[in-house]
């Protein structure tokens, strides 16, 4: 028993030496450790004699102490003095040692240093990765020392309380003092303790998912610049700057006088005590959607959001109520109904305490949260065949709202009209960032989003790499022995496998078939997993390289190796949202296609690096037009009815002028020729958008109820039956899925598109991608009784990447300017004019390029059968810039139908800027317009209904403008020079000015810059007109010679695309 109590006794000891063993440098940067074991063999000697020395006059003290009070001598014991002397030198010098360390690892840097020869014994430097290296054969000496310095410890605890359990022992009369040994002893073990080049593959570069150090992947991003040389864009490493948040908003929620917010306070604290990180902002937005508000987050990895949205579902399924999930992409619906299902059973623990699915044509009467795709979002009969579980609806989720307002305006304002009973939902939305996004889904939805959470920052370090996907195949180089096309996914997953990185994700979404490719590349496992040194089997192979083809289900990991496909067509913005993945190492490969601002914002990388959304994305607005009422309306009444009083509701709050409803006074059947004064409104109005004359509108009288005067009360309930000219405008409204060839018809698809805008996005022949499976159209019904599109699989016809580009003819007639106040601004020299048209728009076929910029090697695919598109009142933006020439005018429309790919990656197909090019000098890249006033600049949109585009390029144009006002500057003008030689654009110009007068007038101006340095370091700030002018303006014989300006694009003559024959469907 005193031997166990003398142990205890030495865990000050202990604790000391444990304390001196984790103050050491970094296991990569150990050898700038080299003077530590010197200085403290010199330090123990020191201590060894000052403390004999020091024991010595203190034993002489304590003799004449004795003498003196005798009765003291009983009370002293060696014991505490032998642990508290021993346990004092590791102290000291552990502070020492910290001192010492922080010195070295600012001083030794490089290869050559004071020491760097004495650290060549043990140590080899590495110029590839620029450090230094145990040498292999003194690895196995570590080992050796570190046995020997926790020997050494247990032997010094042994002795120390030996010493306390048998102090009579003559050896035991002198203090001593063994932790000077283990001190000494623990020194040399630590300064040769560094990592062999092996291990530092492994560990530290190899990204493996157990290390627990930051890697260094410096060398790795090397190693591909140099593998595949060309292929590179851009390399760089992030690192996170976000400070850990405090629980100060959880103590306000828990103290709230609120029940709802002490709920979620609870909840939440709850999760935060567990270990799981908690974000303030996100509690807030969960709070407040449980209270009824509505919340949007600038975020769309959903997993991440996991208790702050299936909380307040929790919260109102305890209330009776239902809760809806609207899926942005098909691809996501299966995966949200695991989401939410997991989620709601970590908060009750119960699984399968609620049912969660997907909304079907076969209704569920038990189901409490439904998930609907956003291929159903315009099938009404689905709709109405769930209007049950719809009106119990309060607390409707969106996820990727974005897409569903491109082209699903209609039938979300439609589906969301129809929940809740008493009153509108709560709304939780996600998505990534979006410019307009929220007062989009605020005028849609009819709510306020009070609550913005913004986007979330990366916590760790993170390389990056943007690929051009342009080129010959990259496996020639590392698997010369492979023929078939892999997809650059595979062959940079191999190289990564190489170096040791354990597992690589690629992430394909839309845009490549990854799971195919990973299929394929499976085909070729051994050559594959011989190249990367991975076991030569399928699974193996299929356990390093993993596609994703949903590209918001990554969860955070402690390390990340990705592989993305640019699908948002902003780069930057791609890097941004995937280094959130990696909590402490990640790796983004971005593969990136050649668009038009590629290039541009690699070139500025220092403006998108820090902000992504310098040329963002933008949110269609929402297009609150006439004609997208009627069409809506027209919908409604075909498939639900309405109350008279709800159709005259929906006209005033539009700004139309109604006659007071004045109900019937019988159930008297009212056919249309009785029409009420809202009816025949929507009569006129229908005939003016759509053509269609002969429409068949009921009146029907109901019985709502008794008055309080006891007579019965009606109202006049309003259907439509389609049929004619309308039934064709209304099927261009209904939803024309994807079906499997040889797969059941109506048992399952694989997506869908509104009928009217199939043409826009899909024709025969060609390949589509759909969750990470390729797919080649193979036809498109036109009747619109069988409207769907038949697919073929298409896996094995993957040999490249490719780009089409429709071939359209637009004809603008008929042209109505809109007489509503604000319907043209003039602002400087352009004017924004709304107009209404007849636009008739003819499909010849499409052309089949490698990327967007390859005209000369496009083939040109022409498909018979395709119906042409006619649009009745539809509405246009009509843009005039006085004194701008026709060439301007089509270089305009030209960047603008390009860059609209980045700023509406999922709409670009249904916008396009048009403007006259008779001669078809920049054909293919513009189609050809006939139109009555070829001196403007029209922007249209190819769609049946109003697609709130107009309205987003119109409140942008500005910042379009700037765009190409930059990239011309950039492109036309030599890297590395002024951006105006002539140094005579900045001058005032007079109208008699001869160019020597220009001249002179710049020398005079320099000469003032040259005496004020700071104002000619200034940065310049000349506004974007001035500068796009500079790119465009065109020469004149009357003035002074112009800078100079951006050649109109062309269609290579030389290089036209090649014919192919026609495709009938």
């Amino acid at each position: 028993m005193t031997l166990f109590l003398q142990l205890l006794a030495t865990l000050p000891l202990a604790g000391a030496l444990l304390l001196q063993s984790l103050n050491n440098l970094p296991k990569a940067s150990r050898h700038r450790q080299y003077p530590m074991p010197f200085i403290a063999t010199l330090y123990a000697v020191i201590a060894a004699i000052g403390l004999y020395r020091f024991n010595d006059e203190i034993d002489q003290l304590l003799r004449v102490v004795f003498e003196y009070v005798p009765f003291l001598r009983p009370f002293y014991d060696t014991t505490w003095q032998y642990v508290i002397e021993n346990t004092a030198i590791v102290l000291v010098f552990t502070l020492l040692k910290i001192l010492l360390n922080r010195f070295f690892d600012r001083t030794f840097h490089g290869q050559e240093f004071l020491g760097s020869s004495l650290v060549e014994e043990f140590y080899r430097y590495d110029s590839e990765y620029s450090r230094w290296f145990v040498r292999p054969q003194h690895s196995s000496l570590r080992v050796f020392l570190r046995v020997m310095f926790w020997a050494v410890i247990a032997l010094a605890v042994v002795f120390m309380a030996l010493v306390g359990t048998f102090p009579a022992w003559p050896g035991f009369a002198a203090i001593g003092f063994p932790a000077l040994a283990a001190l000494v002893i623990g020194e040399f073990t630590f300064a040769v303790d560094g990592v062999t080049a092996q291990e530092f593959e492994r560990d530290v570069h190899g990204d493996r998912d157990d290390a627990q150090r930051v890697a260094n992947y410096a060398a790795l991003r090397s190693v591909f610049s140099e593998t595949f040389p060309g292929r590179v864009l851009h390399e760089g490493l992030s690192f996170a700057t976000s400070a850990p948040q405090n629980s100060h908003a959880l103590q306000q929620l828990s103290h709230s006088a609120h029940d709802v917010d002490r709920l979620a306070g609870a909840y939440f604290e709850r999760l935060r005590l567990d270990g799981t990180r908690v974000d303030e902002s996100l509690v807030a937005a969960a709070a407040s959607v449980m209270r009824g508000r509505s919340a949007l987050i600038s975020h769309p990895f959903y997993r991440d959001l996991t208790p702050y949205l299936a909380f307040p579902a929790y919260y109102h399924l305890l209330q009776y109520r239902k809760c809806l999930i609207v899926a942005g992409r098909d691809a996501l619906a299966g995966d949200l109904v695991s989401w939410m299902d997991e989620g709601l059973e970590s908060i009750t623990g119960v699984p399968g305490l609620w049912h969660v699915g997907v909304l079907s044509d076969e209704r569920d009467p038990e189901l409490d949260v439904g998930v609907l795709r956003f291929s159903d979002l315009h099938n009404l009969d689905l709709i109405r065949a769930h209007e049950d579980f719809l009106r119990e609806v309060e607390y409707v989720i969106l996820a990727e709202p974005s897409r569903m307002l491109t082209t699903g305006q209609l039938g979300l304002a439609i589906l969301l009209g129809r929940c809740g009973k008493a009153g509108s939902p709560a709304y939780a939305v996600f998505d990534r960032t979006h410019d307009g996004l929220v007062d989009s889904l605020s005028h849609l939805l009819k709510v306020t989003l009070t609550d913005v959470v913004a986007p979330t920052t990366m916590s760790g370090a993170t390389a990056e790499l943007v690929w051009r996907v342009e080129g010959p195949p990259m496996h020639g180089a590392i698997l010369p022995g492979i023929s078939r096309y892999l997809g650059m996914g595979i062959e940079i997953a191999a190289v990564a496998a190489k170096y040791q990185v354990e597992q690589v994700e690629w992430i394909g979404g839309d845009v490549f078939p990854v799971r195919d490719m990973s299929w394929i590349a499976g085909q070729y496992y051994p050559q594959i997993a011989e190249f990367a040194g991975v076991d030569a089997s399928q699974q193996a192979l299929s356990d390093t390289i993993r596609p994703h083809s949903n590209p918001w289900t990554l969860e955070p990991a402690d390390n990340r190796f990705l592989i993305v496909e640019d699908e948002a067509r902003n780069l930057y913005e791609t890097i941004r949202l995937y280094t959130t993945r990696a909590r402490e190492q990640g790796f983004v490969n971005v593969l990136s296609e050649d668009y038009l601002l590629r290039d541009y914002m690699v070139a500025q990388r220092e403006i998108f690096a820090r902000d992504p959304k310098a040329v963002p994305s933008f949110a269609p607005d929402y297009a609150r037009t006439e004609r997208n009422l009627v069409l809506r309306l027209a919908l409604t009444l075909g498939t639900f009815g309405m109350t008279e009083s709800a159709l005259a509701r929906e006209f005033e709050l539009v700004g139309f002028p109604v006659a007071p409803v004045v109900a019937p006074t019988d159930r008297t059947r009212v056919r249309f020729e009785d029409d009420p004064p809202v009816v025949a409104l929507f009569r006129a109005l229908l005939r003016r958008h759509t053509g269609a004359t002969d429409v068949d509108l009921t009146c029907d009288a109901r019985n709502t109820g008794i008055t309080d005067h006891g007579t019965q009360s009606w109202e006049r309930f309003v259907t439509l039956t389609p049929g004619g000219a309308l039934e064709e405008v209304l099927h261009g409204l209904r939803a024309a899925y994807f079906f499997v060839e040889d797969e059941v018809e109506d048992r399952d698809f694989v997506g869908s598109v509104l009928y009217g805008l199939v043409f826009q996005k899909l024709l025969p022949g060609q390949l589509l991608t759909h969750a990470g499976a390729s797919y080649q159209v193979q036809s498109i019904g036109t009747d619109h009784r069988r409207s769907g599109i038949v697919l073929r699989r298409a896996a094995e016809h993957i040999t490249g990447r490719r780009v089409y580009r429709p071939l359209r003819r637009f004809r603008i007639s008929d042209i109505e300017y809109d007489t509503k106040p604000g319907a043209r601004v003039e602002i400087g020299s352009t004017s924004f004019a709304h107009a209404f048209a007849t636009i008739e728009v003819s499909t010849d076929g499409y052309l089949e390029q490698a990327t967007r910029s390859d005209l000369g090697g496009a083939r040109r695919v022409r498909v018979s059968g395709i119906p042409d598109r006619r649009y009745v009142q539809k509405e246009i933006l009509e843009i005039r810039m006085e004194g701008v020439p026709a060439s301007v005018l089509r270089t305009i429309a030209v960047l603008l139908n390009e860059i609209f790919v980045t700023t509406f990656p999922d709409a670009h197909q249904y916008v396009l800027a048009l403007t006259a090019d008779p001669e078809g000098r920049v054909a293919p890249l513009l189609p050809p317009v006939e139109v009555e006033d070829d001196a403007t600049l029209l922007i249209v949109e190819d769609s049946p209904l109003d697609l709130g585009l107009l309205v987003a390029v119109e409140r942008n144009w500005s910042r379009l403008l700037e765009v190409i006002a930059d990239y011309l500057e950039w492109t036309t003008e030599p890297a590395g020079t002024p951006p105006h030689p002539s140094g005579t654009d900045d001058v005032v110009v007079f109208p008699d000015d001869e160019p020597e007068d220009l001249i002179q007038r710049a020398d005079i101006v320099r000469e003032q810059d040259s005496s004020a340095p700071a104002a000619a370091l200034a940065p310049r700030s000349t506004p974007w007109w001035r500068r796009f002018w500079r790119r465009l303006r065109p020469a004149s014989s009357s003035s002074p010679p112009p800078p100079r300006t951006s050649p109109e694009p062309t269609a290579p003559s030389e290089a036209a695309p090649k014919e192919e024959p026609d495709v009938a469907q």
